[in-house]
């Protein structure tokens, strides 16, 4: 996408950044924030996992999956629906309409909310139950529900509250490419979680302290999200640039919040959350959990430069109405999540098993599903821009097809968790996200001019294979760690480990040269954006 391409448009004025300028910018500041932000997020996590009994790490776990459950039934996709709408709103309505519409959203959530609380009053004794169910037969962690468990419930209430606030005023945040602040309010957020976690180690809370933590932070959170939307939307356009009429804002913000609900819904089917009400056993849950985590963690850091660009780029283009560009758009995005994800796949699968048995001990029985996990999530990431696409460009039929076909997993899972546990519901949840997606795709390049670079992931593929070849005998005879090596062993495993994954990474890099590296086209597309960075990163494909 080249900004003399853009100027051609005529669609924004002339004094605005460009959309490359911008989303390059926004790249940028994922880029330099984000690392530090998972990099905290990972030790805050390493600190609970090792401090806690597998029992407490379970039971907050299923205190989690409650909360995101909750919170998604009473979202109804309003949230994703302002990142695509509000800049829209401000062009038609002005600052007032983007105000009054924030508004009416966190209101409407609050009512939602307190229906939500009074419901779960009323039926308090099955709640518990149904929450007792999710921890299996272990003691301990029965115990310290049925001793805590109004602790529990006004923790769950107040992380849903804060977390709808949250929601929205980062969301708004995101539509307008603020990743500056967005990462920074993460970050601030992600370095405080491991003081205040590290204070109630040191204090013996336990469980319960974490919990506060956690609550406290939810807090601290909103507060710093609300102060930077405040800011934005005093820099925003008083009076309206667009005509309203005609627009009919109301019905395809209806529309489109309508369907991103029921995608949100369909993701439950597979996703960690579910997964995790499912499994018996706060041992099994908790497992499973730092396995997810582990590999999550690494796909965010991988994913970080396109986090909250996807949607609003794609919704851009969807007003401007070129074609040309779209097309451009989605190939670079897909040639840059192939060069990310295929490799990582690969490099995880073989290494997943050896970062969990050496950053927690007491899991090392879940590498495998770490590595499975590992392929499936990354393999998903590298083919999930058609959806995006779909969504900003309203494209509602094929979405409904491939979304509705994720409700297959729910019946899967309750099949296969209970007879193959973590093992089997990896590869329910992997897989089922893997085909839905790939469902979206083929749907998508079906219905709009886009074309998937088969080429260039082939050659990544091959790449990737040459880096296997190397990694695996190294990772599985040389860098498998004992059962417990102990804390100094283990700390020369996880340099080790690392050490590995750079080289694999060096390995991939060189064969992927060899068999031709970048296109020409694509070394002037990524040189058309400006990055300051994008020298080094041309010297390296």
């Amino acid at each position: 996408m080249s900004e003399a391409a853009e100027d051609r448009l005529g669609a924004a004025p002339a004094a605005a950044p460009t959309l490359s300028r911008q989303v390059s910018r926004a790249m940028l500041w994922n880029a330099v924030l984000q690392p530090a932000r998972i990099l905290a997020g990972l030790l805050s996590g390493l600190v609970v996992v090792n401090v806690l009994t597998r029992q407490e790490y379970g039971t907050i776990a299923v205190l989690g999956a409650l909360a995101a459950i909750l919170g998604l039934v009473t979202d109804f996709g309003i949230e994703r629906g302002l990142v695509k709408f509000l800049p829209e709103i401000e062009a038609r309505h002005g600052r007032e309409g983007v105000r009054r519409v924030i508004a009416i959203v966190i209101w409407q959530k609050l009512a939602l909310l307190a229906a939500l609380a009074l419901l779960a009053l009323a039926f308090h004794e099955r709640f518990f139950a149904f929450w007792r169910a999710r921890l299996g037969r272990e003691a301990e962690a029965l115990a310290l529900l049925d001793a805590y468990r109004w602790v529990f419930f006004a923790a769950l209430l107040a992380l849903l509250v804060f977390g709808a606030l949250f929601d929205v005023y980062m969301q708004a945040l995101v539509s307008y490419f603020r990743q500056r602040a967005w990462n920074s309010i993460n970050l601030v957020t992600t370095l405080l979680k491991p003081l205040l976690l590290i204070g109630v180690v040191l204090l013996g809370w336990g469980a319960l302290g974490v919990i506060g933590a956690t609550v406290a932070i939810a807090v601290v959170a909103t507060a710093l999200a609300l102060w930077q939307t405040a800011t934005l939307r005093r820099g925003l356009a008083e009076r309206p640039v667009q005509a309203a009429a005609g627009a009919r804002l109301r019905s395809r913000f209806v529309k489109y919040c309508a369907l991103s609900y029921w995608i949100q819904v369909t993701e439950l089917a597979y996703s960690v959350e579910f997964v995790l009400l499912v499994l018996s056993g706060a041992s099994a849950v908790a497992g499973f959990k730092f396995a997810f985590s582990i590999v999550s963690q690494i796909l965010t850091a991988l994913w970080s430069p396109l986090v909250g660009v996807q949607i609003p780029l794609f919704a851009r283009l969807h007003a401007r109405g070129d074609d040309r560009q779209l097309g451009e758009a989605y190939a670079i995005l897909s040639k840059f999540l192939a060069a990310l994800m295929i490799p990582a796949a690969v490099g995880l699968a073989l290494l997943a098993g050896n970062l969990i048995a050496v950053l927690a001990p007491k899991y090392a029985g879940f590498g495998p599903v770490g590595a499975i996990i590992a392929v499936f999530l990354c393999l998903d990431a590298a083919i999930s821009v058609p959806l995006a696409i779909l969504m900003a460009y309203e494209r509602y039929p094929p979405l409904l097809i491939a979304r509705t076909s994720a409700l297959l997993a729910i019946p899967l899972l309750l099949l296969v968790a209970p007879r193959y546990g973590p093992v089997g519901a990896a590869l329910v949840m992997g897989g089922g996200r893997l085909a839905c997606d790939g469902l979206a795709m083929a749907l998508a390049l079906r219905q709009l001019p886009l074309r998937y670079p088969w080429r260039f992931a082939g050659r990544v593929l091959g790449a990737s294979a040459a880096m296997a070849a190397v990694v695996a005998p190294l990772a599985f005879l040389a860098l498998d760690p004992a059962a417990d090596p102990g804390r100094a062993a283990r700390s020369l495993y996880l340099a080790g480990n690392l050490a590995l994954g750079g080289l694999g990474a060096a390995v991939f890099l060189g064969a992927f040269r060899l068999t031709g590296g970048l296109d020409p086209a694509d070394r002037r597309r990524i040189h058309d954006l400006r990055l300051p960075a994008a020298s080094l990163l041309l010297r390296f494909f």
